[in-house]
């Protein structure tokens, strides 16, 4: 699974924004549009601008229950040489003022890939559709992961995400030109195998989406302030 993947589905998933609305499916749509068929493509470039990768997300499936929708979208990653090297499938719901990313399907999904099973505590993001303002410090998303092998735990990761609306900007990226929210975002994971404590780890990105559109480019840091890699919306079909 690349961590490119997974950086652009997590972020591009969760950071948008919508107009207001006056019923739910309007919200919803507003705020990412989530119809099937509709789909996303990010490139992803390293820190000297080289191309290394492609993301594309598309929605497979739509369901409207009263007062929520929800969504099964998939993600697949491609390599500078367009070949698929990864994909994953998540959902998504949104209750016409929060929407919500379900971080267990999106582990669940991963799981498949791997020969350890995981099972999983928590795992929505969400994020406020309306009264987005500079400045807000939006709700943490928080999951537990317990890595099992032949029914007994080895170990277990928590990973917090911490987001914070800094500006208000126009980003140009290949799919145009877009006025978009910066979001600062902090990723933190701990984690402990066979009951001793393990380094975790720390990240630093910065999350630029557009009302209507959806993340229009990402961009990850290292703990020194160093550009490692970023994505930016190439295509997007509705």
């Amino acid at each position: 699974m690349k961590t490119s993947l997974f950086s652009s589905i997590m972020y591009c998933a969760i950071f948008y924004i919508s107009s207001f609305q006056t019923s739910v499916a309007q919200n919803c749509d507003s705020f990412y549009p989530i119809k099937k068929g509709n789909s996303f493509e990010m490139q992803e470039f390293d820190g000297n601008n080289k191309l290394t990768g492609t993301n594309t997300v598309v929605v497979k499936d739509r369901r409207d229950m009263g007062g929520t929708v929800e969504a099964t979208l998939q993600g697949t990653y491609m390599n500078a040489k367009g070949k698929t090297e990864s994909s994953v499938e998540f959902k998504v719901k949104c209750d016409g003022s929060i929407f919500f990313m379900d971080l267990q399907s999106f582990f669940s999904s991963m799981e498949k890939q791997k020969d350890m099973e995981l099972k999983l505590e928590g795992g929505f993001s969400e994020m406020p559709i309306r009264n987005i303002n500079v400045g807000d410090q939006l709700k943490d998303a928080v999951m537990k992961m317990h890595m099992m092998q032949e029914g007994e735990k080895m170990g277990t990761m928590v990973m917090t995400i911490r987001r914070k609306v800094e500006a208000k900007q126009s980003v140009t990226v290949p799919a145009g030109t877009f006025e978009c929210y910066k979001i600062a975002v902090e990723s933190e994971s701990a984690m402990e195998m066979m009951g001793m404590k393990m380094p975790g780890g720390k990240s630093h990105s910065v999350d630029y989406f557009s009302p209507g559109i959806g993340t229009v480019k990402n961009e990850a840091y290292d703990k020194k302030g160093k550009l490692m890699h970023y994505s930016v919306l190439s295509k997007i079909t509705k």
